[in-house]
């Protein structure tokens, strides 16, 4: 049964697409001839649902803010502007939706989330200028908590998706179950540079810097500029 018809030619189905320019301008195309492309889209889908699915069996609720306002939405990346016409007064895309899932706190929710698009102006990789995020809120939960719920969160969509903790990767296997490896930004520092940042001296610093660091003139080591007087 024939269903349209074509008016142009399809792509090489044999050698696919490689010109990136087109692969974006042109997805249909990209997903006719790139079987990758299309399993891609398949797995972002399941990811995202089962995103969903994790948080809402746990009682969070999914907040949804507008993409337009009048503030940036908490973060400090530059924003897309634009202008509403009815209103005579520029609006911005949201970079974050940190103030408004603070207010939801506020307010008396518990625990909430969103997931959802957002914009920032950096450069022109696609996927930085647009991109989806999930953010979420925890009542009464310190940074420990949000780490060990960021754990189950992760393994949990892997396994629901994938039926395994375990992804492939590059030749690589990564196992994704929890509890997971946990080191300070310190540790991290000094087992690959051998310096420990706290203590390190002005000189240091800069070597491992680079000839093109910046450094304040009333520079003082962290040890001294945290420790109690």
């Amino acid at each position: 049964m024939l269903l349209a018809k074509a008016l142009r030619d399809p792509p090489d189905l044999f050698h696919g697409i490689s010109d990136v320019e087109t692969r974006y301008r042109q997805r249909e195309l990209d997903l006719m001839a790139n079987q990758r492309s299309r399993e891609v889209f398949v797995l972002r889908a399941k990811v995202l649902a089962a995103i969903r699915d994790h948080m809402n069996e746990r009682g969070y609720v999914s907040w949804k803010r507008r993409s337009c306002s009048g503030s940036r939405g908490g973060a400090s990346a530059r924003p897309f502007k634009t202008h509403h016409h009815a209103l005579d007064r520029h609006l911005f895309l949201r970079i974050a939706t940190e103030l408004y899932l603070k207010r939801a706190i506020v307010g008396g929710f518990e625990d909430v989330y969103e997931l959802g698009k957002f914009f920032r102006t950096r450069n022109l990789a696609p996927a930085q200028s647009e991109f989806t995020m999930l953010e979420w809120f925890v009542g009464g939960a310190d940074y420990r908590g949000v780490m060990a719920f960021a754990e189950e969160l992760v393994a949990g969509v892997i396994t629901s998706v994938l039926g395994t903790t375990r992804v492939e990767r590059d030749g690589e296997t990564i196992d994704f179950k929890t509890p997971w490896k946990r080191v300070s930004v310190r540790e991290a520092l000094i087992e690959e540079t051998g310096v420990d940042i706290v203590d390190a001296s002005r000189d240091q610093l800069a070597e491992l810097a680079g000839e093109d660091a910046e450094v304040d003139d009333d520079w003082r080591p962290w040890s001294t500029r945290f420790r109690a007087s």
